[in-house]
């Protein structure tokens, strides 16, 4: 299908300020009356509108049929030991969502009862209005990589689990101007697990005291190809680097990958992708491809929290 979506994903979860140095608007609560809200408050657009314990901007009891949500947290736990874990990376990947110019937009369609549905999901912007929308691909002179795709999954009493996609996906992560692209995050085999809707389906998570963060409650795993992780960029001052070097072993060197052979780098690839999909080696094991040689690809896991929001538009054309 399309090309993976990870150079994005790869900044990561985080526990920052809240914008370029500010602090979130809650303050702790108090005897004389109900606690703030933790929503954010600085650099973020249209900050009264959010909503909820996790912040929405729209509530869908409406669209219980169809929820949409913009992912709001990530924060990967595999790799384990990799530098794409970093507070650094965190920290880029989380304020950029924050601030709303990492928009990973979701759909669940079907969701009338329980049973099987569809996720409609890929990199979106924010319009002016509020509101947002998936890539229209060359419509809107954005390579077809940044379409969205659909993942077959099923609903059972509010959770949504879906299949592998059967393809790759990718979402591009830019600068504060909007133009200057920082990353794009690269996905083969995405899928989604135990990702629950509460809160008449406009929440994924909840919101925490702490500036950026959120008690996510969905997980989500991919694949990243270790041969295009070698060309791909991480271009967020004062991190100048490649996806690969920063997922095996350095954020300080982007010839990380080049100087040291594969099977001496400090996160080696664990996975093997080919035309039947892509299988990861058991713990410790070789079942699947010798990480020094055969083994073509990493696996991530990361942890998400999203919010309610409305997308005005389907797939590209």
């Amino acid at each position: 299908m399309r090309s993976l979506l990870m150079t994005s994903i790869l900044a990561l979860a985080l526990a920052g300020c809240d914008g370029n140095g500010g602090t979130d608007s809650g303050m702790p609560p108090t005897d004389s009356g109900p606690p703030a809200s933790v929503c954010p408050r600085t650099n973020v657009p249209n900050p009264d509108e959010l909503m909820g314990p996790c912040c929405y901007r729209v509530d869908q009891t409406s669209k219980r049929e169809a929820p949409e949500m913009r992912l709001t947290y990530l924060e990967l736990v595999e790799p384990m030991d990799s530098p794409l874990s970093s507070m650094t990376l965190r920290t880029v990947l989380n304020t950029s969502m924050q601030e709303e110019r990492f928009n990973w937009l979701f759909r669940t369609t079907g969701a009338g009862a329980d049973g099987t549905v569809e996720i409609v999901t890929g990199f979106g912007r924010r319009n002016a209005d509020g509101t947002y929308s998936f890539s229209a691909g060359a419509a809107s002179s954005d390579p077809a990589e940044w379409c969205p795709v659909q993942i077959p999954a099923t609903l059972a009493s509010e959770v949504v689990n879906s299949s592998d996609l059967d393809g790759a996906i990718a979402v591009p992560v830019f600068d504060t101007t909007g133009t200057n692209l920082q990353v794009v995050l690269e996905l083969q085999a995405l899928s989604i697990q135990n990702a629950r809707w509460t809160e008449n389906r406009s929440c994924i998570g909840t919101k925490t005291n702490r500036p950026f963060t959120y008690d996510p409650d969905a997980q989500l795993t991919a694949y990243i190809d270790v041969a295009r992780a070698r060309t791909q960029m991480i271009n967020v001052p004062p991190v100048m680097t490649t996806v690969c070097a920063a997922i095996a072993g350095s954020l300080d060197a982007p010839t990380y990958c080049d100087d040291n052979a594969q099977g001496a780098w400090m996160v080696p690839p664990d996975s093997l992708c080919d035309a039947s999909g892509c299988r990861r080696n058991a713990a410790g094991a070789t079942d699947v491809c010798d990480p020094a040689t055969s083994c073509n690809a990493w696996r991530i896991v990361g942890r998400f929290a999203a919010a309610g929001i409305t997308i005005t538009n389907s797939t590209c054309d």
